[in-house]
């Protein structure tokens, strides 16, 4: 097996567009930019999602901050238990 294995998970893997439907958001077009940093410590996994949202009106000041956190435990390589939390700071701006 080539290459070198490593514990850790970094990149901006995901990035968003979505056409809303009027009850989930006054906003027709928005997108999300999702990146995810993540650390294998075995048995215990810690996980951080820095996203932003974004509605596409007023630019970057208005790019909301939602992280999202998971720290899971590995009980074997089909059992896990983790916990997670998700968050809404705002606007950057």
């Amino acid at each position: 097996q080539g290459g070198a294995k490593s514990n850790d998970r970094k990149g901006p893997n995901q990035v968003d567009g979505t056409n809303n439907a009027k009850h989930w958001d006054w906003n027709h077009f928005t997108s999300e930019i999702r990146p995810v940093i993540g650390l294998h410590l075995h048995p215990v996994d810690i996980i951080v999602n820095p996203i932003l949202d974004n509605s596409f009106i007023g630019g970057f000041k208005n790019l909301d901050f939602a992280p999202a956190t998971r720290v899971a435990y590995n009980f074997s390589s089909k059992w896990a238990m983790a916990v997670e939390e998700y968050a809404d700071v705002g606007p950057l701006g």
